[in-house]
């Protein structure tokens, strides 16, 4: 019994000591703990004002009575600390790891700042304050007990990643318009967010349970649940969602059935799993099977007019979609006058714009993929190209009335088949960065002349057909020129490169041509290349080995000259094709100049192809190479000079240059003579020394 009596008396001391309290700086403490020393805020002295702040220790006077001089930590707010009492602003350090019951009820405060550490926000809290804006919880807490915010003006809550319970009415009564519930939380207590601005809520899937009326007096348009096995709700008169006849509900695909059997019903619509389509504004949407709620547009509903806006977003049921891509077709015959395309859209589809009545398209930077005919037969007149377009698919612009392209930046890589086919155009300029021009790609337009880049290696089959053209460049790089590339043109002007090996049939036929430079790299020139033009003469360089039927046909030819030794295979009539390469009525007109010593591999061998010219004269003066004369003077042939040197005492008095038809180019007293201005061909150079007269031709 003395025993029992002893540890009574000790327990009651011990009580006793952590009783005590103190008042310092018009806020009283109830020491909690002395191993730890920590404290409680249990009341304030509202004369001291309503602006408070709690600070992290505290170190009692030495006028305390029974307390002493130590400095305790302030871990604790005690039950109706601060209740009641008008404060407008509270400063609660981070030392603080509970706030208690009613703590900071019916006051004015309009903003708070909880501190990380804190672990569990306790009934009634912060109850019928003027709370606004966003309240942010910390990571550390746990669960909010019942009403702890209720009766405020708070529209955000941003939750942290740890909290497991929203309690009974924790937040009701607010004007919350957002909120994202954590995968942590597995209880929503009954009127846990009534009566507040939320349109739209998504459940996680952790929860187990949804109280009686938790989302109930708020606007709700849109419930997404994420869990595959439904949390338990409650129905009628105390709907955990209230009236359910105007919400959309969007649930996991395969789901439908659980979610009916556990009383998710009476919804205004359930959408299991984000799949199918849907219509707004007359725009019909595909849900993308990706995991980004994206959408491709797939139809469009002329009731809708003429002029198209397509929205970046859109939202169905509770799901807020991004707009990608149009589809095949998606517009296709639909008399649309304008269209804009939002910089969401990446993608536009085979034919999404076709048969249409389009004037002007602007195409976002964005995009990086148009295909085949997608904006064919319209009428447009000015289009820009995404800086992000790497390729023109083919007909993509085709049956328009374009006469200016903009390009955004220096990414087309490949310009498709009859890309441009059938439009206006006056002028284009090929970006740098075009490696690939595809058949007819401008065919039947109005260019007047074209730069083609040194990146193309092939000028496909018709690419420019049927234009305006009278000058065309064409850059280093470009090995050959396919069918009809430049036919049907005014070309009177030609550049070829030395890295052409090929001149495909029909190339430049049906144009203006009077002179053409083929440079030694040729080695094909294909049937009619050259047919119908107004040339007069022609030089076939000495690397040509074959030269198709009707190639210069239908040209006022006078002069032909064969650098080859070995003659190229050619069309003769009567021998190997009825369809001459150089015109069968003709031949006996032109002149055809032939290496020294290939007379009989020209024109008498049995089976010789290059018969019937009138006259043929072997020139020994046509050279490639560099030549000596006499021994005593060299000339050395480059692209860009002659240079006249004497090895013995002839001295250079003056040089005349003459062109193959006579007319003078130019004349003077250097020996090293410039030719770099005049074009390729053959020319005569006239040297008259002290001790005589030199001619001699050569090739440039």
């Amino acid at each position: 019994m003395k025993k029992q009596l002893l540890i009574l008396i000790a327990l009651f001391i011990s009580i006793i000591g952590y009783s005590q309290t103190f008042t310092y700086n018009n806020l009283t403490y109830s020491i909690s703990s002395t191993t730890p020393n920590t404290v409680t805020v249990i009341g304030y002295n509202i004369a001291a004002g309503t602006d408070v702040n709690i600070p992290a220790s505290v170190t009692p006077s030495s006028s305390s009575r029974g307390v002493s001089s130590t400095t305790y930590d302030v871990t604790s707010i005690g039950y109706q600390a601060f209740y009641n009492m008008g404060i407008t602003s509270v400063t609660i350090p981070t030392s603080v790891t509970s706030i208690g019951t009613d703590a900071f009820r019916n006051n004015s405060l309009t903003t708070v700042i909880l501190p990380e550490g804190l672990t569990v926000i306790k009934n009634s809290c912060f109850f019928n304050n003027q709370l606004t804006n966003t309240i942010t919880i910390p990571n550390s807490v746990l669960e909010i007990e019942s009403q702890a915010f209720r009766l405020n003006s708070i529209d955000n809550v941003v939750f942290g990643n740890n909290i497991t319970t929203i309690g009974f009415s924790a937040f009701s009564s607010n004007n919350i318009s957002s909120v994202n519930i954590p995968q942590s939380v597995t209880l929503i207590d009954a009127r846990a967010f009534d009566v507040n601005q939320l349109t739209n809520i998504t459940i996680p899937s952790n929860v187990a349970t949804i109280g009686f009326k938790a989302f109930s007096g708020n606007p709700l348009t849109c419930v997404v649940s994420e869990a595959l096995t439904p949390a338990t709700v409650t129905t009628g008169t105390d709907d955990s969602f209230g009236d359910r006849s105007n919400i959309n509900l969007s649930i996991p695909s395969s789901t439908a059935s659980a979610y009916a059997a556990a009383t998710w019903t009476d919804f205004d619509t359930v959408a299991e799993g984000l799949t199918g389509t849907f219509i707004i504004d007359n725009i019909t949407y595909q849900i993308n099977p990706t995991p980004n709620n994206e959408v491709t547009v797939t139809d469009y509903d002329t009731a809708g007019g003429t002029d198209v806006t397509i929205p970046a977003t859109v939202n169905s049921g509770c799901t807020t979609f991004s707009v990608t891509s149009i589809g095949n077709a998606a517009f296709n015959n639909k008399q649309l006058t304008s269209v804009f395309i939002p910089n969401s859209v990446t993608e536009i589809k085979n034919a999404a714009f076709y048969q249409n009545q389009l004037t002007n398209i602007n195409i976002p930077n964005s995009v990086t993929s148009i295909g085949t005919q997608a904006f064919r037969s319209n009428l447009l007149i000015n289009i820009t190209v995404s800086s992000n377009l790497t390729n023109l698919n083919s007909f993509v612009f085709a049956d328009n009335q374009i006469t200016g392209v903009t390009f955004s930046g220096n990414s087309i890589t490949t310009i498709g088949s009859s890309a441009f086919e059938d439009n206006q155009l006056q002028s284009f300029n090929i970006p740098s960065s075009v490696t690939s021009i595809g058949d007819e790609a401008f065919k039947n337009n109005l260019l007047t002349s074209i730069t083609i880049p040194g990146n193309i290696t092939i000028i496909s089959d018709s690419a420019f057909y049927n234009n305006q053209l009278t000058t065309v460049n064409i850059l280093n790089g470009v090995t050959t020129i396919e069918s009809a590339a430049f036919s049907q043109n005014q070309i009177t002007s030609v550049t070829f490169p030395d890295s052409i090996t090929t001149i495909g049939s029909n190339a430049f036929s049906f144009n203006q041509l009077t002179s053409v430079n083929i440079p030694n790299s040729v080695t094909t020139i294909e049937q009619v290349a050259f047919f119908t033009n107004q040339l007069t003469s022609v030089i076939i360089p000495e690397n040509v080995t074959s030269i198709g039927f009707w190639a210069f046909d239908a040209n006022p030819l006078t002069d032909v000259t064969s650098l080859a030794a070995t003659p190229p295979t050619i069309a003769t009539i009567g021998i190997n094709n009825t369809n001459d390469t150089f015109s069968a009525s003709n031949r006996g007109n032109i002149h055809l100049h032939i290496p020294a010593g290939t007379m009989d591999a020209y024109v008498n061998d049995p089976g010789a192809l290059w018969i019937g010219f009138n006259p043929v004269t072997e020139d020994a003066l046509l050279s490639t190479n560099n030549f000596n004369l006499d021994n005593e003077v060299s000339i050395y042939n480059t692209k860009e000079e002659l240079r006249v040197i004497s090895r013995g005492s002839a001295i250079l008095e003056n040089y005349t240059l003459y062109s193959i038809s006579g007319a003078k180019i130019k004349e003077g007293l250097e020996s090293s003579i410039a030719i770099d201005a005049i074009s390729k061909g053959i020319y005569i150079i006239e040297l008259n020394f002290d001790k005589g007269r030199l001619v001699k031709k050569f090739i440039k």
